[in-house]
């Protein structure tokens, strides 16, 4: 029996590439869902002509998003924090200046993500023991089951689609603006480093006739609150689809607390979710992808490595607002999608000699509640002018390389007279970090004519680790893997038939979105876990 860990990225993806492969495949998983009072309004508002709509019931799944938190608000599903329940249940967690948010639902944090998609280049692993060449067939396996939604651009020649069945979505105003300037002043800013294009997101912006809802997105501006047609990919949509299959069975509420090698078997140790009884799983082969933090923390009890720090790799993240230099009208009358509409690549190696990549937001509703906080009763005052300033205002959020990037350190401890094995998150601070990050604010500032945009420097923000959710590299993979590495194939130090497939065995961590890749290697383990 072959036995998958997790329903996030990386477990479905290497469930979905065993079970195309013929084999017997048992997914093992926490699967916290979310509460069937939010599915009900969901099903009641898919159900509805959206003039129709209750607002209270819509109110109801955007919830509430703190649009000024430090760094940057917690993402809800629905306006349920389902995504992070249950953890400190099980995995009790103490975190020391990091931001690091594992999660216990069924499709992992794919489940609350922002679905952009971006391949890595080869300039990316270059130190990874395998090639692009080997990764690019499973980019393209995972897109025939992940639909996206693209355009071919600039950014193609360096970061391919790798599927030509894709969608396309209809920009916001102001991304057509900047769209406008950045194609009109293009040779300038490509000769400074500065390349362009179209965001391409997890999403499907028109129904194919085997989608049994048959809706289309209706640019509602509600994405970053949860899709009320759930047009936005999780994993849990592949997930159902593997559960059709004979060769598929799915087994919910299992926390798995370590895995033991014995008589050429895995044996996997865990408990009940809800009854927290013991139950135990034996195994020819066990592909582990809890995400980082669950991972690791499986390892180190598997290992019986207490009081030993790894260290997790980080793709820093930061953001902050800009001005547009063209007023777009009146944007919170606008029908738009609230995602990521544009990305920039950035390579100067006066700043970093890796790639750094930006996210473009245009107009969101939680801008407006942003100023009604910080202007208090005076916001009435102001509506219309601000108004004005809305329709120029426009969200950057970036991303370091990890070798830029400040870390976090992951131990796992026993405390006396508690049931659960605590884990200590900790920040190694990287002192290059905020210089880069601030270097990369003032080139947008010298290239504004360019951009026509002004960045609003003074409301620079940086995330702690981990905060925006692109880590890794606990145990890295490595042609001659040592203790806490793994081989080219998932294969820890010291362990024949465990295979880690998530972000835990990437050797760095790139600057560009995580998942896609998380997914291509995953099922590039999977079809080649039998070979040496």
């Amino acid at each position: 029996m072959i036995y998958v860990i997790g329903s996030g990225p990386a477990g479905t993806a290497c469930a979905h590439r065993l079970v195309q492969n013929g084999l017997k495949v048992v997914m093992l998983d926490a699967g916290v869902e979310l509460e069937q009072e939010k599915e009900k309004i969901i099903k009641d508002l898919q159900e509805t002509n959206e003039e129709q709509w209750d607002s209270n019931l819509v109110n109801k799944i955007k919830g509430e998003m703190d649009a000024k938190a430090t760094d940057g608000p917690l993402k809800l599903s629905y306006g349920s924090d389902y995504p992070y329940k249950e953890v400190q249940d099980h995995m009790p967690i103490t975190s020391r200046g990091v931001l690091c948010r594992p999660s216990f639902a069924k499709g992992g944090l794919s489940s609350v993500w922002g679905a952009s998609v971006m391949p890595y280049s080869k300039k990316d692993i270059e130190s990874w023991p395998i090639s692009i060449s080997e990764l690019a067939p499973y980019y393209k396996e995972v897109l025939k089951f992940m639909k996206i939604a693209c355009f071919e651009d600039d950014l193609a020649a360096k970061f391919p689609l790798y599927t030509e069945d894709h969608d396309t979505f209809t920009h916001s105003r102001q991304a057509e603006l900047l769209l406008e300037v950045f194609k009109k002043n293009k040779k300038k800013l490509n000769d400074n480093g500065i390349i362009f294009g179209n965001s391409r997101l997890a999403v499907k912006f028109s129904s194919s006739n085997s989608d049994k809802n048959k809706k289309r997105c209706t640019y509602l501006g509600m994405c970053l609150y949860g899709c009320p047609y759930k047009l936005i990919y999780s994993t849990a949509d592949t997930l159902e689809e593997l559960k059709k299959c004979n060769n598929f069975k799915y087994i919910s509420n299992v926390i798995v607390d370590k895995i033991v090698e014995k008589d050429n078997k895995s044996l996997i140790i865990a408990h009940d979710k809800t009854t927290n009884e013991s139950i135990k799983f034996i195994g020819n082969k066990t592909f582990l992808a809890c995400g980082t933090i669950s991972s690791t923390r499986i390892m180190l009890a598997s290992m019986n490595s207490y009081d030993m720090p790894l260290t997790i790799k980080d793709s820093q993240h930061f953001f902050f607002p800009c001005l547009m230099y063209k007023y777009a009208g009146d944007v919170t009358k606008e029908r738009l999608h609230t995602l990521c509409q544009l990305n920039i690549e950035i390579d100067d190696k006066k700043i970093d000699n890796h790639d750094i990549h930006l996210q473009i937001y245009t107009y969101l509703d939680l801008y407006e509640s942003a100023l009604k906080k910080m202007m208090g009763p005076f916001y009435n005052i102001f509506k219309v002018p601000l108004k004005f300033i809305l329709g120029r205002i426009i969200l950057i959020k970036g991303y370091l390389h990890s070798d830029s990037s400040s870390r976090v350190s992951i131990m796992l401890i026993k405390k006396p007279g508690k049931e659960k094995d605590e884990v200590i998150l900790e920040k190694i601070e990287n002192p290059v970090t905020d210089k880069k990050v601030k270097r990369i604010a003032m080139k947008l500032f010298k290239n504004q004519f360019l951009l026509r945009l002004i960045p609003m420097i003074s409301f620079l923000k940086i995330s702690k680790p981990g905060g925006g959710n692109h880590y890794g590299g606990s145990f890295p993979m490595s042609n001659k893997p040592k203790m806490f590495e793994s081989d080219r194939l998932g294969r820890p130090f010291g362990f024949k038939n465990l295979h880690i497939v998530d972000a835990s065995i990437f050797p760095s961590i790139a600057a560009q979105t995580i998942t896609l890749t998380i997914m291509a290697n995953a099922c590039r383990i999977a079809d080649n876990y039998d070979k040496k």
